[in-house]
């Protein structure tokens, strides 16, 4: 039943965005094979693209993953190195390494294939940019669900005020130190 759902939620993006075939991006982790291997299946014999970036915060286990599926799926796999070591934000190893690491990652692969963004995903970046997110994370299966945004406390109101002029609507959250939890959704009693 699930995989119904996510093939018409996958067909009908991919229907009402795609003039070629997708181009996948995977860091060799669970999530982002599964979904490759998903998507090469709905589209049987074609070749579909894949995007892989290395560097040092890439483990080769994960880049021998990747190859081994591409010549399994018959990908068209492009290894890419995103240089995130080069970022002296980065190198600088601060708390929110990771979003300069993604932010590397997005800019390149963005540069690289076309599809993996749209007008409405920029202009939301390029505006929380404008006032005073440091960085940004893109989720959603490529369809942009959510943007999360990486900024100093003194400039939430600003980014909030300008991101709800686009539209926008802010979901809060909180991080979770305890680890991953799993939620039974018929009572919401947390279960580790």
């Amino acid at each position: 039943m699930h995989q119904n759902i996510l093939e018409k939620v996958i067909k009908s993006f991919l229907d009402d965005n795609i003039h070629e075939l997708p181009t996948v991006a995977v860091s060799g982790g669970i999530d982002s094979l599964t979904l490759a291997v998903f998507i090469s299946k709905l589209f049987n014999e074609k070749k579909i693209n894949i995007a892989h970036a290395i560097g040092p915060a890439v483990p080769i286990e994960a880049t021998n993953r990747v190859k081994k599926l591409a010549k399994e799926f018959n990908w068209n796999l492009n290894i890419i190195n995103t240089n995130e070591i080069n970022d002296p934000r980065y190198r600088a190893n601060p708390i929110n390494r990771c979003f300069f690491c993604k932010e590397n990652l997005y800019s390149t692969i963005k540069n690289y294939t076309q599809g993996i963004t749209n007008p409405r995903i920029e202009n939301i970046s390029n505006k929380a940019i404008t006032n005073g997110a440091t960085s940004l994370k893109v989720t959603g299966a490529g369809g942009g669900g959510h943007l999360y945004v990486f900024a100093e406390p003194r400039y939430h109101m600003k980014i909030t005020k300008a991101l709800q002029k686009l539209g926008v609507q802010k979901v809060n959250f909180e991080y979770e130190n305890s680890g991953s939890a799993v939620f039974d959704l018929n009572n919401l009693k947390t279960t580790k």
